[in-house]
Parts: structure tokens; sequence; C-alpha cells
């Protein structure tokens, strides 16, 4: 039977930074996206708004004291958000003169820079949250950065479910589909991938084995794996396995770079990997237009150098999603992935990454076909 229950506890004066933060949000200085999750909590601003709320706990003596009264213990908001950033090193301590962030565009090339009295890491370009904990996440913890002077996240990006034929998962149902099972079939690299793409990212997921496995089969084994194989292939058979000299000039129906670096910044990971789908089919076009399965000699060295400079950049596209099928197509073009990824950023997408007659190691096909 429920316990009616008072005690003593401090509060933090949520109440006190309303204006500020709803502000802070129209304004977008504290950017939440998709758009839905923005006006959902605006509503919430505008129709409940903010109370004061207990940071504290009387009679939990399990908790952490609070360092000036013993007799309370903490209460999981305080500490809970503030993991964030002790788990990144800070001591307490609010940094004074935070750097200017003029001139400063987030990239997903960018290094990420130590910032000199001031904390590594901190503020986000993004922070990534489930749309169930929203606003805890809009309310609560913003209001702490602004107790403590630290700058807010850039960037709230709030993701949504998944859900099996349009219903929540539910073990009385028994209509769960476990991360460890799609990774028995499918494989680490291609399960990430078969999430990821599901669904515009940010947005609720309708998923399903068949539809997984149709996307699997599709994309990767007849898409990806088969192309990557056929131009290996192709390149034993014409070339000795040897790589030729790389084609210096690369075809414009193969520029996808700055695409693939606006819908990553963006967020856009499904139409990114979308994009990257589509890089591999106009490669499959390149070869049937020029039909280089029938041509020999010059010919041959001059379009399949094309065909293999793309599968170089074809890995690199695939790093942020399938970092081993990534690795996998570095040695199978006679690269040593590690040091291919010492490569900054923006040499790795420079045409003419590969040296001339180094052998190709083609191995196993990367995404066998599932039944």
């Amino acid at each position: 039977v429920p316990e009616k229950m008072t005690e003593q506890c401090y509060l933090f004066r949520l109440s006190k930074y309303q204006a500020e933060l709803l502000k802070l949000i129209k304004t977008d200085k504290l950017k939440i996206l998709p758009a839905v999750r923005k006006n959902e909590i605006i509503n919430f601003y505008q129709n409940e708004g903010l109370q004061d709320i207990s940071f504290s706990r009387q009679y939990i003596s399990w908790g952490i004291p609070l360092p000036w009264d013993k007799s309370q213990t903490t209460y999981v908001w305080a500490d809970a958000f503030l993991n964030y950033l002790t788990g990144l090193g800070w001591n307490g301590e609010i940094p004074l003169n935070p750097p200017s962030e003029k001139g400063e565009n987030f990239s997903p090339f960018s290094k990420v820079r130590a910032r000199e009295g001031f904390l590594t890491f901190w503020p986000p370009d993004v922070q990534l949250i489930g749309k169930d904990i929203l606003r805890v996440h809009a309310t609560i913890w913003p209001a702490m950065l602004l107790s403590l002077g630290l700058p807010l996240p850039k960037l709230l990006f709030v993701h949504g479910f998944f859900l099996i034929d349009g219903q929540k998962m539910s073990k009385s149902l028994g209509n769960v589909i476990a991360p460890r099972d799609l990774v028995k079939r499918y494989g680490a690299d291609a399960t990430k991938y078969l999430l990821l793409s599901a669904t515009p990212f940010g947005q609720d997921g309708d998923i399903s084995w068949q539809k997984f496995d149709e996307k699997y089969n599709a994309d990767l084994a007849n898409g990806l794996g088969n192309l990557v194989a056929r131009v290996l292939t192709m390149t034993e058979k014409k070339l000795a396995g040897k790589l030729p000299k790389i084609n210096k000039i690369m075809p414009k129906e193969l520029e996808i770079k700055n695409q693939y670096q606006k819908l990553m910044v963006d967020l856009k990971l499904d139409q990114a990997l979308t994009t990257i789908i589509d890089f591999g089919k106009d490669l499959d076009n390149y070869i049937e237009k020029n039909k280089v399965y029938k041509l020999e000699g010059a010919e041959a060295k001059k379009h399949l150098s094309i065909l293999l400079e793309a599968l170089r950049l074809l890995a690199w596209y695939l790093i942020p999603f399938l970092p081993e099928t990534a690795d996998r197509i570095f040695t199978q073009l006679g690269l040593e992935p590690t040091k291919e990824k010492e490569r900054s950023f923006a040499k790795a997408f420079l045409w003419g990454g590969l040296k001339e007659e180094t052998k190709i190691q083609k191995g196993e096909i990367l995404f066998p076909r599932v039944k």
C-alpha cells in the first residue's frame, strides 16, 4: 500500500530560467531537432512552465551526502546530469573566458582540439537523446548549465523509437527484435546499416525481419558487396591484380563529397547512407555504360583505375557507419587500414590516393546473401 510521506529538501530554482531558456530555444541558440521536438518543448514551456524542483532527499541514506548538509543526500537530477561534465574531467571549477566561437564551423571532419582553460569536448556540437527524455534535457539540464555559467550544447538531437509492424516492442506480444540476434544474422556492420537506414533519422522506425532481409540483400549483398567483388575480379583478370596508374580526372557523375558532407553535418544520416548506396549504383552504371567487362589493354586500365579509386572513396564514406567493412575494402585494395585512416579527411577525399602497381588482395565476399 502506498505510504504518503513528507520531507524537507533543497530546491533548485528552475523557475528562474523559464524566460531565458524559452528565448534560447525559440531563437535556436539552444537548437532542438527535429522541428517537431522543438515545437513540443516550446508548447510545454508556454502551457505548463518550469517549477522549482527538489535536488535533495532527507530520508534516503544511501545517496551521496550534500557537501554543505550531511543530513541530505543528492537527488538524481543533480547527480546524473553532472556526469556529462565530470566524465570529461570537470572538477567543479567554472572556466573563465571561454573561447570565441567566431569562425568555427562544425564539421564531422574537424579534429577535436583541446581548448586552453576550458573543457575539451564541451560544449558538444550535438547531444543525442531519446524522445522520452527530451523534457528533462531541455529544462533541468540547460538550467543547471546556465546556473554554473557553462555553455549549453549547440544542438539537442532527439531520436525516435523502433516499432515492429507499427507496434511497440513487447515481451508479452513476443515481437521483440534483439540487437544480439541482428548481429548474429547480419554481422555488426550490416546491423548498423539496417537500423540507421530504416527510417528518417529522428523519427520512429517501423522494422521487421522481412524488411531487414530484403534491404540487406538488395543494398549490401547485391549492391555494395557485389560491386566490390566485380571490380576486383575484373582487375585480377585484366590487369593481373595490379593497380593501374590512376586517371587524374574524376568523372563529374561520381562527385558526391559535398552532398555527403552536408547531409552528415545536418544529421540526415539515413540520407547520407542512401547517397553512399546510390554512389555504388553509379559505379555499376559506369561499368555498364562503358562496358568495362569487355575492355582490354589501355582502355581497361583507364576505366578500372577510375573504379578502383572510387572504391577507395567509397570506403571512406562508409567509415562512420560500417568501419569494419571500410577496413576490408582498404585491405583488398592493397592499403593498410590504419595508415589509410591516419590521413587527414581533406587529403583522404582528394582523387588519386591509390598507388600504381599495388597488388590487390581480394578476400571473401563482403556481404553473403541471407535466405
